[in-house]
Order: C-alpha cells, then structure tokens, then sequence
C-alpha cells in the first residue's frame, strides 16, 4: 500500500502557497530540482524545491495568481490561444 505525499496550504504575510511533502522512499534527482527552481518545467504554477535530509518538499507560489476560468474570461489573440493549449 503506498502512502500519498502531504499537502496543506499557507497563509504567510499575504503570500500563498501550497506545500507538498514528499513520503517515505520519494526521491528526486539533481536534474529536476534544477529543472523546476529554474522554471525549465512550463506548467501552471511556479514551484520551488527544498530539500532537507532524504526528504524534499514541492513550494506551489500562488499568490498573484488568477483562476483558470478568470483567464479564459479575457480576450486573448490567436497565438497565446496556441500556446496554452501546447501548455495544457
């Protein structure tokens, strides 16, 4: 049976985040803690590792974020159309 990482959000100084903690026995390389501190991964959300020990935590920055929805509501020119659906 596995176990599922751990997630809770944070309220800090006005800021938000989602924070994920990994499980015993996760592990990440070298490679992808840089690829995803350097935002080499596209995706929705910046994210930030950290890691302490064996363990790793995922940092989700929300704050000055909108929703989905909230983006799809504005107009939007054929080309960044394009690339969120490449994105998604």
């Amino acid at each position: 049976m596995s176990k599922d990482n751990r997630e809770k959000t944070v309220n800090k100084n006005g800021a938000s985040q989602i924070i994920v903690k990994s499980v015993k026995g996760q592990i990440i390389s070298d490679r992808e803690v840089y690829a995803m501190n350097n935002n080499e991964v596209e995706g929705l959300l910046a994210v930030e590792v950290v890691r302490k020990g064996n363990a790793f935590r995922l940092i989700y920055h929300l704050t000055g974020l909108i929703s989905l929805r909230d983006f799809l509501l504005t107009p939007m020119d054929r080309q960044v159309f394009v690339r969120l659906i490449q994105s998604i």
